[in-house]
This record gives C-alpha cells, structure tokens and sequence, in this order.
C-alpha cells in the first residue's frame, strides 16, 4: 500500500476497533489463538468499512490484491468495479484473438461477477453467440457509457439484442458498425434517456432510423453522423432543443435536411466540414444560409471547411446576421467567398474570437481591412500567404490589432 492509502485502512480499523461489538468479540476471543482472532475481525468488518479501505488504496496493484483475501473482500472488489474494457477506444488493432465462443463465456462471466459497471467496451470484439443473451437478465443494469466501435462483422440482429440489456444508457458509439434503421429503432424505444450518440461511418442507416432517435430520445445533446452517406438530415426535423453538438462531417446532406438540423434552436457546435453540393438537387437550389434564418441563433462554434463552392457572399451574410453568438467559424478552403462576405463579417461578428480563412484565396487588402476595422473581439486569425494580401496590410492589421494572434500559413498548410 502507499503511505496514503495505508494511513487510511488503519484509521477505518481504528473506528472499527472502538465499537462496543468488536470489543466484545475481542473478548470472547481473548482465549482463542492469534489465527482464530485475526480470521474474526477480517470477516466482521461491515461492508461499508471494506468499500472505503478500498476506495483509499492509491494503486492498482494494491486494489486487484484486495480480492485475494476472502470471498467477501472479492465481492467488494468486484462491486467496485466500475468500468470494463476489453478493446482500447484509441487502437484499431484487436487485443482478444479468442474464438467467438469463448468470448462469450468469459463476457457473461464477467458481466455477472461485476454489476455496478457503468463503462462498457466491447470494441473490435468477435460477434457474440446467442449464449450471451440468454444470461443477461443476471447482467447489472447500471451501464451508462457503451462503446460497439469497429463492430463491422457483428450482425444487426446481435447488437440489438445488446442494445436492449442496458435501459439506463446515457453514452453510446457505434462508430463503424453495421447498425440498421431497425437497430436505431430498437435503440431509441430501450434507451430513452440518451444524451450522446456517436453513429460516424454507420453506412447502413437512413434518415428514418435517424427519425427514430431525434423523436423518442429527448435528453439528446450530442450526435454524431459524419461520413454517413444515405443521411439527408431529414430525419432531426423537430429534434429536442437539448440537441447542443452535431458533427456531421462529408454527409450528403440537402436544404431540408440543413432545416432540420437546426430545427430544435438549440445547437452551439456544429460541424459540417466537407458538405458538397448535392448532385441532382431536384432543381430546389442548395441553401446553407438556413443556419442564419432564426433557429440557430445560439450557435458558437461553426465549421464549414472545405465546403467548397457551398459557401459564398450570401451564405456568409446570413449566418453572420443571424448568429450573433458565433465566436469561431472555420472557413477554410471556402473560395467563392470575396470581399462582401469579409466586410459582412466585420460588420456582424461581434463576438467571434477565433477565425480560420486558410486558403480561402479571393481574401485581399480590402477584406483584410474590413476584419481589422471590425469583429472586436477578435484574438486569432488564420490566413494563407497569396499574392492578393500585401506585406504592408498585413503590417497594418498587426499594428492596429496588436491582441489578435494572426497566423500566416503556406498554400501547401
């Protein structure tokens, strides 16, 4: 034990030592050998007094040492338990190279022992076998934080049946898995009080499984459906106003579906780096300026990177109208942007605090100008070095707006 972890464990044994009941037990005991009198006082030591001594020890050796001395140390260990995770979110390789039967046992096992577990990975693990839905009435229902990332070769069937064994989930990634409309579904009407959802590369669903999580999980506050190619964004009209982050990066999403995003008014991030132009547009135009037609007006963070010929001067205007809380736009790449949307922004972004125009090459002096005479609160600015912005107004900006941490970044950045 550390020296903290050990001076803890003698103070509870000392409160312990001082009750009227252990003193009367020492005792009785007084006759009996050593063995017999420390094997008592192990073993009437109340649950309660066990969870602290081990909630004190600093180390993780010392707390997978704890188990070792009685059954009812082990099960105060394993009621302590708090996360399991079999495959590290941050890897993309496999840690288990055991068969698809033997996970099994050793999940139920496991999933048994430990039931007060609120973390739960089972990333890049093989497909479970129907053994495993058989015993999950004895799994502990406490899970709030569920990760299926990489589960490409499980079926939709078996991660529906997982889906449905944990009612309290706040938390879930099914980043790159083969998750259905029907599974969003099944997901949606067991875990109505979800507040994060990360379904990114999720190829299989629609904007019809993405409907049955807008409209039944109304603690909603962060989505993910980046590269989710079959998502129009349709599917969160009348989404919860809880919804605050979106992440939705090179979707193929349309003018409605941008409606709908935004539909809720309570978004503050979101992210739509590489949204292109729909191809056909049913001959309704592609309108991104909806972000800035009222409902978005709590909107912080917006990145529009590499949205290509999606932004232009109109775009620009209205969301810098109709978003006044904006203090960091990414615009990168955006090239049809000239200077009435530079002096838009000036003249309407009086909180944004963070600006990246990295290769957004129609920025000139003049546009430079309107940034610097404007956005007051401006403290960092990225630009690309081309032939349209001089030295010398670079120089000025500098000059006149000393606070503000202007990057000059290469063509090639």
């Amino acid at each position: 034990m550390g020296l903290s972890s050990k001076h803890h464990y003698e103070l509870v044994v000392e409160q312990i030592a001082s009750s009227e009941t252990v003193e009367e037990e020492r005792i009785e005991c007084a006759s009996h050998s050593c063995e017999t009198l420390t094997t008592s006082l192990i073993t009437n030591i109340p649950d309660d007094c066990l969870n602290l001594i081990f909630q004190g020890l600093n180390t993780s050796n010392d707390q997978d040492s704890f188990g070792l001395t009685c059954r009812q140390w082990l099960r105060i260990q394993s009621n302590n338990r708090t996360s399991l995770w079999f495959h590290s979110p941050l890897s993309s390789q496999k840690i288990l190279e055991v068969s698809t039967e033997c996970f099994s046992i050793i999940l139920c096992k496991l999933l048994v022992r430990f039931q007060y577990l609120k973390a739960l990975s089972l990333s890049g693990c093989p497909e479970l076998t129907d053994a495993v839905a058989s015993q999950s009435k004895y799994f502990g229902s406490h899970i709030q934080f569920l990760y299926l990332e990489n589960c490409s070769k499980s079926s939709d069937t078996k991660l529906c049946s997982v889906l449905s064994w944990f009612p309290r989930l706040t938390t879930i990634s099914l980043k790159d898995s083969c998750i259905t409309d029907k599974g969003l579904e099944i997901l949606a009407e067991s875990c109505l009080s979800l507040q994060n959802v990360n379904l990114s590369h999720c190829k299989l669903i629609s904007d019809s499984g993405l409907r049955f999580v807008s409209e039944n999980c109304r603690e909603l506050c962060s989505l993910c459906i980046s590269y989710c190619g079959n998502i129009t964004g349709i599917g969160l009209h009348g989404c919860s106003q809880t919804l605050t982050n979106l992440e939705a990066e090179h979707c193929n999403l349309e003018s409605e579906g941008i409606k709908a995003i935004v539909s809720g008014g309570g978004l503050e991030h979101l992210n739509l780096a590489g949204l292109l132009r729909p191809l056909p547009d049913n001959g309704k135009g592609f309108d991104l300026g909806m972000i800035g037609e009222g409902f978005a007006i709590n909107l912080r963070v917006l990145n529009l990177q590499h949205c290509l010929s999606v932004v232009n001067n109109r775009t620009v205007a209205v969301i810098s109208k109709g978003c006044p809380l904006l203090w960091e736009w990414n615009l990168s790449g955006c090239w049809m942007v000239d200077l009435e949307g530079w002096q838009a922004i000036g003249l309407n972004c009086h909180n944004l605090e963070t600006l990246d125009l990295a290769r957004c090459f129609q920025l000139n002096d003049l546009g430079l100008q309107a940034l610097r005479e404007g956005c007051s609160k401006l403290e960092k600015l990225y630009i690309t070095a081309h032939r349209k912005v001089s030295i010398s107004a670079l120089e000025m900006f500098k000059c006149k707006r000393p606070n503000v941490i202007s990057c000059l970044l290469s063509p090639s950045t």
